[in-house]
């Protein structure tokens, strides 16, 4: 069987070449020149990226003897600063060191703590535990300011956030001559 043949009309060969004439130039920019003017338009940005870093990487070589320097001097600040936390990984015992120390220094200024009760230790966003433990104590005023001063200036970082103090019920004869005071204080610490 034959197929027949069929001759086209001027009209719709011209008609086909303007369909072919637009088609392909379409065709080109969008499977060819698109993707290739973007996959050029991504290697220079990369460059640009790359040429930044490289100069960044240089300059800190640069820097490099001093940056050194920087390193061992904030090495030491940390290892000093890292002294004065308590070291204990558990909060029960670092809580009940903190409570040790702070009715060392009561004891030894001459006041008596009548109660310590420890809170919840709370994780801050630095990574360090903070302790906290409130506590009422009595004696009088020149005892009270010495274990305070003895707390802030100890080997420990403790800070005193609240400090209420009132008279106590004890006459100044019964107390050696000295006005008895109550103090009720909350102290914090600090733990890795």
């Amino acid at each position: 069987m034959r197929i027949p043949r069929t001759s086209l009309s001027s009209r719709d060969r011209r008609a086909l070449f303007v369909g072919a004439a637009l088609a392909i130039p379409a065709m080109l920019y969008g499977g060819v020149i698109k993707p290739y003017v973007g996959t050029i338009v991504a290697a220079r940005s990369a460059v640009a990226t790359h040429r930044d870093l490289l100069e960044r990487e240089r300059a800190v070589l640069v820097q490099a003897p001093a940056t050194h320097g920087e390193i061992t001097e904030a090495r030491n600040v940390l290892a000093r600063a890292d002294r004065r936390l308590y070291q204990d990984r558990d909060p029960i015992v670092a809580t009940a060191a903190l409570s040790r120390d702070v009715g060392a220094a009561l004891e030894d200024a001459g006041v008596q703590m009548q109660r310590a009760e420890a809170r919840e230790v709370v994780l801050r966003r630095d990574g360090l535990r903070e302790l906290t433990l409130d506590l009422r104590a009595e004696g009088d005023l020149d005892g009270i300011l010495a274990a305070i001063a003895t707390l802030e200036a100890g080997d420990r970082l403790i800070r005193v956030s609240r400090l209420a103090i009132e008279r106590s019920g004890i006459s100044p004869v019964a107390n050696g001559g000295a006005e008895a005071l109550t103090v009720s204080a909350t102290v914090h610490a600090y733990a890795r």
